[in-house]
């Protein structure tokens, strides 16, 4: 990075854990000249005002762009790293504003078993299991396991999302400065979108009330002259 002649802001794992974040968005919340736009259904990154959505890659290389990329677990999530100003020639044809790099957990050769759990409000719950080692005596051979699942509601009724994922990592030394290395990856969500609540019936007056806002309302009214 010290060669790279742009401004690079990184945020690391430990960062990610201390704040608790849940999504690729709370994480670049961190990032200063990044700002999001849209909700659940249309979300937008933006760099110094540009639009970098489809700039977002993983390990260095553009698998798929779109919002798809911003709905990387982060339970396999090693950092997030945020190039600002062009970046034509690292990384080819993309926005001006800059790239956001997502770096995943690889094989470590010490041994690591770890499994995470939180819980919270409207029957929110997480568990995630992280495993690395050797698989052989002279550690040419790595792995690495993540795999989360969590489930959560929200205070509208009917509104909740469900997340699997698992992600499987096998390195390979074949030799001083050359390693292979399978990654693999899959995800799983069910979710159930909040189409959010008009202004009229919630904060301005409604002669037909009130639109409740603990729970999804299916009965519809009409009124009107002719």
């Amino acid at each position: 990075m010290r060669d790279v002649p742009q401004s690079i802001q990184v945020i690391p794992r430990q960062v990610i854990e201390d704040q608790g974040a849940r999504d690729i968005e709370e994480v670049l919340r961190n990032v200063s000249g990044v700002s999001q736009q849209g909700g659940d259904a249309a979300r937008q990154i933006r760099i110094r005002g540009l639009d970098a959505t489809d700039t977002t890659v993983t390990d260095g290389i553009g698998a798929r762009g779109g919002e798809g990329q911003l709905d990387f677990d982060l339970s396999n999530i090693e950092q997030v790293e945020v190039l600002k100003g062009p970046s034509s020639v690292l990384y080819g044809s993309g926005e001006p504003g800059g790239v956001i790099n997502i770096v995943t957990k690889q094989p470590l050769e010490t041994p690591l078993y770890e499994i995470t759990g939180t819980i919270g409000n409207f029957d929110r719950y997480r568990g995630a299991v992280d495993l690395t080692g050797p698989l052989n005596n002279n550690k040419t051979i790595l792995y690495r396991l993540n795999a989360s699942y969590s489930n959560e509601g929200s205070f509208i009724d009917f509104v909740e999302n469900e997340e699997f994922g698992i992600f499987p990592v096998l390195s390979f030394r074949l030799g001083e400065n050359t390693t292979f290395v399978l990654e693999g990856r899959y995800e799983n969500q069910s979710e159930i979108l909040n189409g959010d609540l008009p202004v009229v019936g919630t904060i301005l007056s409604n002669p037909l009330g009130k639109v409740p806002r603990d729970r999804i309302s299916l009965e519809e009214q009409r009124s009107g002259l002719e």
